[in-house]
């Protein structure tokens, strides 16, 4: 009995460090392939609106991408 339950305890203790991870990686934001096509030109981090600005460069026009501190999308624009 001591072994059935010691095999269901170390399940539910995996079992929460997986669903941890994917919680972890819904929170993460993927950049658009407009994005990954051009190159970074600047990052900057403001401490006020705890906020995340990233620049993109690229032929077609430059694209600005803002995530929040969890890194969650807040605005997504194009500038020309």
């Amino acid at each position: 009995m001591s072994k059935k339950l010691l095999l269901l305890l170390a399940f539910v203790m995996i079992c929460s460090q997986l669903i941890g991870q994917v919680l972890e990686v819904e929170n993460t934001q993927e950049l658009s392939k407009d994005a990954r096509k051009g190159e970074l030109l600047n990052f900057h981090f403001d401490p006020g609106s705890s906020t995340f600005m990233l620049l993109y460069g690229r032929e077609k026009g430059n694209k600005i991408y803002q995530f929040n501190y969890d890194l969650k999308l807040v605005n997504n624009e194009t500038l020309d």
